[in-house]
């Protein structure tokens, strides 16, 4: 594993474990649907299913934004795999979803970690 996918696996242990405390259900993690990418973690609360992309960083930097990473295009291909989601496990297309985002920064060096909540980002 590459450090960069260590410290992507990390961010996304942190928060499904964020998510778990919060009262949201892991269903899946690291949904794969080439061409369109993967869906980092699908979770559920009440009858609700979220798709949360994950980001993650090591820079603290005051001008640098993670959340730009989950651009038109990005959002597009969730929306894609999310269709694909729901007809591999014979859902209904209109079941109730949501694209989150979960952007993690690291520091290794404190040993410390900040994590922000978006909700609902398809929109």
């Amino acid at each position: 594993m590459t450090e960069k996918e260590r410290i992507g696996h990390l961010g996304e242990t942190l928060s499904a474990k964020y998510l778990q405390k919060r009262g949201y259900r892991i269903i899946e993690r690291n949904f794969k649907q080439l061409p369109w990418g993967e869906i980092d973690i699908i979770a559920q609360k009440e009858k609700y299913l979220f798709f949360v992309e994950v980001k993650t960083s090591t820079d603290f930097s005051s001008d640098y934004l993670v959340e730009k990473k989950i651009n038109s295009h990005k959002k597009n291909a969730l929306r894609h795999i999310i269709n694909i989601y729901l007809a591999k496990r014979h859902l209904p297309l209109d079941t109730w979803w949501q694209i989150d985002a979960i952007i993690v920064r690291i520091n290794f060096s404190k040993k410390t970690f900040k994590l922000k909540h978006l909700e609902n980002i398809f929109y």
